[in-house]
């Protein structure tokens, strides 16, 4: 993305390790996942602002990972994550079951059925969210 370069040349350093793994714009958010060296939530939630600025649209960056929970909590942040299991279904497929507390739904960055949607556009795997 041309802007992660932009934003490299202006002083984020950080950004000179980090690797791009992919983008995703649904609706009125963009998540893009990338793989950081060493793990810093200050650069994301930093990157995070620094490009919902300047490209005018929502922007949430996760670090790239195989584990399934710490994609959806921090996609899903600031709302806390209680579980996320998975279900085997009779016909052999299996969808992932994130459960939510309820009075965190109003923390979600979209709706629930936008954000199952999104998990799938990002990790491939089907979700559903469940609000406790």
């Amino acid at each position: 993305m041309k802007e992660l370069l932009e934003l490299e040349e202006s002083g984020l350093r950080e950004l000179k390790d980090a690797h791009y793994v992919k983008s995703v714009l649904y609706k009125d958010m963009l998540v893009l996942v990338v793989k950081i060296p060493r793990n810093s939530d200050a650069l994301l939630k930093k990157l995070s602002k620094e490009l919902s600025e300047s490209l005018k649209v929502k922007v949430k960056v996760i670090e790239h990972t195989n584990d399934i929970r710490k994609i959806v909590a921090q996609l899903l942040s600031p709302a806390r994550v209680l579980g996320v299991n998975m279900v085997w279904l009779p016909d052999g497929t299996q969808i992932y079951s994130v459960r939510v507390l309820r009075s965190d739904e109003r923390l979600f960055p979209m709706d629930k059925n936008s954000l199952e949607e999104l998990l799938h556009l990002i990790t491939g795997e089907y979700f559903t969210i469940k609000l406790e």
